[in-house]
């Protein structure tokens, strides 16, 4: 697994993310790598490790995500208007 979780990563924590994670009271220094990997429950990519783990639970504590299932997360009334406003994000964008 190592030589795959190490090409795994493709994605580095910018400047403006740091900022957003803080605001949530979430601490990360810019240029965090972040991995990815893709599996069969889904196509394409999505956060792997620590940092997807600590972020989910935080989203979770906040209510902006509820667990909907074996391993499903859904996007709350609230977190769709919080990931809107605080993030500029659109559920539809993206895929938990």
């Amino acid at each position: 697994c190592r030589a795959s979780c190490a090409s795994a990563v493709r994605f580095r924590l910018t400047q403006a993310g740091a900022q957003a994670l803080q605001a949530v009271g979430l601490v990360f220094a810019e240029g965090t790598r972040l991995r990815s990997h893709g599996d069969s429950s889904e196509p394409g990519q999505h956060l792997a490790g620590d940092f997807a783990r600590v972020l989910t639970a935080r989203l979770i504590e906040l209510g902006w995500l509820e667990c909907s299932g074996n391993r499903a997360l859904r996007v709350t009334h609230v977190g769709e208007t919080e990931l809107r406003s605080s993030w500029s994000l659109e559920s539809r964008r993206f895929r938990l």
